[in-house]
This record gives C-alpha cells, sequence and structure tokens, in this order.
C-alpha cells in the first residue's frame, strides 16, 4: 500500500452511529477479499460478538497435481468457501485486558474458529495490545488475523479508491481538494508569468511604477464619485520592489529619517508620505494635485538635505500582494498613468490589496555599496524632527 500524505485532521469515527461505524467497516473491506457474501450481522442484536459475517471464495490446491503435457487436459479449479468474522468497536480505548475479553466473545475457547478474524476499533492500539491480539487469536487456530485502528482505518479511507466512502462519511473529498488545488496552483503560475512579462523577472529588484485596483470598482478614473476615496482609494499607484515567492513586493509608505549610532538610534517624519511615485500624462483637473505634492515633497526634502550625510535615512514599509489574490494584469495600463500597468486585485475592507498582516518595517542609510538597513526598534525612537518643518533654501541661493 503506497503512503498517503495529507493535512486533513484526525478523523472522527467515534462520532459515527454504531451502526455506521460497521457500515463503514463492511464496506471498507468489500475489495479486501473475494467475498461470496458479507452478512451485517450486527444489525440483528444478538451477534455473539460478531458484527459482520464474511464468506471468501478461494481456489483450492491438489498437493497431489498429475503431470500435464497439454493445457486442454487441465482440470478446472475447485473453488471453496471459507469463513472470516468481523468485529467492530466504536470505543475511545482497548486495554489488553480489555482485549482478551473482545476476542474470546468473537472466538470463544473451544469453538469452531473461523479461518480469518478482523477486529476494527475507532482507537488506536499499544504494542501490549497488538502482541495480545495476535496470541489470542493464534491460540484458537485462526489463520489470518487483522488489527485495524483508528490509524489503519484512516489510511484506507484516504486512499483514492475509497474517497467516495471519505466523503459519505465525513464529507471530506480529498479529490475534489486536489482537483482545487491543482487548479489554484495552476492559476498562480500563470498569474506570475503575467506579472514577469509585464514587471520584469524574478532575479532582481525593479522599482518599476504599478497601479493597483480594486477589480470590483466601476468608477475608475473618476474618484469623485467615491464619497471615501482619500480613506479607503479603489486605486493608487506604487513602487513595485521585486518579486516574492509568493508574490509582488510593493512600498507602501517612505518617510525622511534620521538615524545615529548605526541605527541604534531613529526618527521619521510621518507626516509626509513620500512613497508617491511620479508620473506623466495626469487626466484633466489632476496636474494640480501632483504639483502641490511635489513641492511639499521638495520642502521637506531640502530640510532633510541640511541633516548630516551619515545621519540622513529613509523609513520605508514594504507589502505583500499574492499572487494567488491578482485578478489579471494589463500590462499595457492606460492613457494615465502613461506607460504603467495595471494590476486587478479584490480589496479587503482593512487591508485593501495586501495580504493580511504581512510587511515589513526598514531604515536604510547610505548609498551604493555602503547602503545600510535594519529594522526600526520603536523603543529607541528618538525626537529629531520638528512638528512642522521649517522652510530652507537650498545650499547656494540666497
Amino acid at each position: 500500500m503506497s503512503k498517503v500524505t495529507r493535512t486533513t485532521g484526525p478523523l472522527h469515527f467515534e462520532d459515527l452511529e454504531p451502526h455506521r461505524f460497521e457500515d463503514l467497516v463492511r464496506q471498507l473491506i468489500y475489495d479486501f477479499r473475494q467475498w461470496v457474501n458479507l452478512e451485517p450481522t450486527g444489525r440483528l442484536g444478538a451477534d455473539e460478538g460478531i458484527d459482520i459475517r464474511g464468506v471468501e471464495a478461494f481456489p483450492e490446491t491438489n498437493e497431489e497435481v498429475e503431470e500435464v503435457t497439454d493445457d486442454s487436459d487441465r482440470l478446472p479449479q475447485q473453488i471453496s468457501e471459507r469463513l472470516w468474522t468481523i468485529q467492530c468497536k466504536r470505543g475511545k480505548a482497548i486495554t489488553p485486558k480489555r482485549m482478551r475479553v473482545v476476542v474470546d466473545r468473537a472466538i470463544p475457547r473451544g469453538s469452531e474458529p473461523p479461518h480469518g478474524f478482523i477486529l476494527s476499533a475507532a482507537c488506536d492500539f499499544s504494542a501490549t495490545a497488538r502482541r495480545v491480539f495476535r496470541e489470542e487469536t493464534r491460540a484458537r487456530g485462526v489463520r489470518d488475523s487483522y488489527l485495524w485502528g483508528k490509524a489503519d482505518l484512516e489510511d484506507m479511507l484516504f486512499r483514492p479508491d475509497n474517497d467516495h466512502l471519505l466523503f459519505a462519511y465525513f464529507g471530506i473529498s480529498l479529490q475534489v481538494r486536489r482537483r482545487s488545488l491543482r487548479s489554484k496552483i495552476r492559476s498562480t503560475l500563470a498569474t506570475k508569468r503575467k506579472a514577469t512579462a509585464a514587471l520584469g523577472g524574478v532575479e532582481r529588484t525593479h522599482f518599476k511604477t504599478v497601479l493597483v485596483r480594486d477589480a470590483t470598482d466601476r468608477h475608475y478614473p473618476h474618484k469623485e464619485a467615491i464619497p471615501d476615496f482619500a480613506r479607503r482609494p479603489r486605486w493608487k499607484l506604487y513602487t513595485f520592489v521585486q518579486h516574492h515567492p509568493h508574490g509582488l513586493l510593493l512600498l507602501v509608505r517612505r518617510f525622511f529619517a534620521y538615524v545615529a549610532d548605526s541605527g541604534a538610534k531613529w526618527d521619521s517624519y510621518d507626516k509626509f508620505d513620500d512613497s508617491r511615485p511620479p508620473v506623466t500624462g495626469h487626466p484633466a483637473g489632476e496636474d494640480e494635485e501632483e504639483n502641490v505634492y511635489r513641492a511639499e515633497r521638495w520642502r521637506i526634502h531640502d530640510f532633510w538635505m541640511t541633516i548630516p550625510e551619515e545621519n540622513r535615512a529613509t523609513f520605508e514599509t514594504i507589502r505583500l500582494i499574492r499572487y494567488e489574490d491578482i485578478i489579471d494584469i494589463d500590462k499595457d495600463g492606460d492613457i494615465w498613468p502613461r506607460d504603467v500597468p495595471h494590476i486587478f486585485v479584490e480589496f479587503h475592507p482593512r487591508d485593501g490589496p495586501f495580504a493580511a498582516g504581512i510587511g515589513w518595517d526598514y531604515l536604510k542609510w547610505g548609498s551604493g555599496y555602503s547602503e545600510e538597513q535594519s529594522e526600526p526598534d520603536p523603543t529607541k525612537r528618538i525626537r529629531f524632527f520638528p512638528d512642522e518643518i521649517p522652510d530652507v533654501k537650498p545650499e547656494g541661493q540666497s
């Protein structure tokens, strides 16, 4: 039997009604032998320790086989029958002592033993209980004996040919789940191929502007039609940084920052988000907004540039959009913003297009090969930036 791997939780056989558990065992043994008959005797009440009685058909061999020279001379094979009894127990445990009682009730000493005996239970067995089972059945002359515990029944049910029983008794179908998983993975890989075609390969960073859009939105590009757009934008420009094994990493926040002692002390100016990428080709009425944003950005930048170079830093937040959450990617984009791919995602009320609870904060300073970064420790934050950034004149201007 091939080993089955799975992530499904334990099956609760103990929750099955007793006769349903007997029915399950009986259906599991349909292909165990070549049966002439399987009788659910436990349903009759006075079962004398036997829940299922099976009659197996088997070819009888004759040890004194006469030599034959022609296949046509062979005698037809004799088919005989032999008895099996199957006992089903739905209890939570069977101790070694209890095991002796169970076997004795099913096969009393001095009685004619069946050829085969199966004890099936909704619990696991200790090594001692298994040893007692083997000793007791052999002592009574049983030729074939099997002890099926909870783990054994689970292994049978998780085989592909028993998937219908797994679904009928527990509402689980691994075949349906496997087909669903295959479709999901194929869809995710197709999205990844689209992403690499539109944004670049997985081997490096890119810093490419993208427009992330809510796939359910019908108002684009008219944000004035959405009353709460400022609080919950249905589309927004981001900088795509690089691919992640599970999706796309986007820069979602960037603040001008200060560091000292190699990042051990730090502060950031959180009132202005510098992560908005520059764009071209604005629709009518939005140039002024872009101009105001850029003017404010340069004003704060000029103040930041007065900080000694070794102390100038940025505070950046990176978040993940999963490939599996991407509905589609339009690599050609629109007339606004020009030459910017559109990524369609079904937004969530709290996290928008991003994977819940997944994000990284970094302090970065230096440049080129001397660039350094660290995770900001909130307990090491100091007060450096004023509440309002003063106007400063760029160096060289009067």
